[in-house]
């Protein structure tokens, strides 16, 4: 899944990704007073997977470098915005933790935490295990890794890696990428993309005896499986080849 670029350009990203270890050296992500170890993960998947309508992530972000200041956090909280944007209908809530040029910390998200029950995603630059420990600890659902950081070899460890120390922790993992071949390197299973659209074959099974005939699982996204519909009952009238 691809989220909003934090770069342009590769001086940007070795900007960034500096800016991540000198937070993490300053002890900016240094969560041990937060206690959200032991909170029940809410999955951003399973809520845009079953979201009844257009599942939106909206974003709490104070800065951007391209823009500056967006907003003012002396007039408006991080909880307040977040209060806002679920009585408003967001699926789930992207919150900016990098402190240099974005004005984030982890303080906003464990904020939001304690304020709002949709998942959340840490928006940040992450580069260190440091990043996705402070993560799990201050309430964080969701992490967002970014594909080019890893491979310009600007992070501390394989994007394998981390997205395993990820999930172990039971963190859900995003991964944003800016092209085709990113995202043909980040998808090598072809069992994930057909398990979001719901074409992975379910058999149905009851005991040891009693076996159904495979059917379609229809767990994934409706909307996609809706959009794909037409065009393969199509394909399959014609005998066209579906590859």
């Amino acid at each position: 899944m691809t989220l909003s670029k934090f770069f342009s350009r590769e001086t940007g990203l070795k900007t960034l990704t500096d800016n991540s270890y000198k937070a993490i050296n300053e002890g900016l992500y240094d969560a041990d007073k937060y206690d959200y170890d032991s909170h029940s993960i809410i999955s951003l998947k399973k809520t845009i997977l079953t979201c009844s309508r257009v599942p939106i992530i909206s974003e709490i972000k104070f800065a951007s470098p391209s823009k500056g200041k967006i907003l003012d956090q002396s007039k408006i909280t991080p909880e307040e915005l977040a209060i806002q944007m679920t009585k408003s209908g967001a699926a789930g809530i992207s919150v900016l933790t990098q402190p240099y040029l974005f004005e984030g910390s982890i303080n906003n998200l464990a904020s939001v935490r304690k304020s709002v029950s949709v998942p959340l995603l840490m928006k940040d630059i992450i580069v260190s295990e440091v990043q996705i420990d402070a993560a799990k600890k201050i309430g964080a659902d969701c992490i967002l890794l970014i594909k080019t950081v890893f491979d310009k070899g600007f992070a501390e460890g394989s994007m394998e890696k981390f997205t395993d120390y990820a999930t172990r922790k039971g963190l859900e993992v995003i991964s944003e990428i800016h092209s085709d071949n990113e995202f043909k390197e980040i998808l090598k299973n072809k069992k994930q993309l057909t398990s979001y659209a719901g074409f992975d074959v379910q058999e149905k099974q009851s005991g040891t005896s009693v076996k159904g005939k495979p059917r379609i699982s229809k767990k994934g996204n409706k909307y996609l499986r809706k959009a794909m519909h037409l065009p393969a009952t199509r394909a399959r009238a014609s005998s066209w080849p579906c590859s």
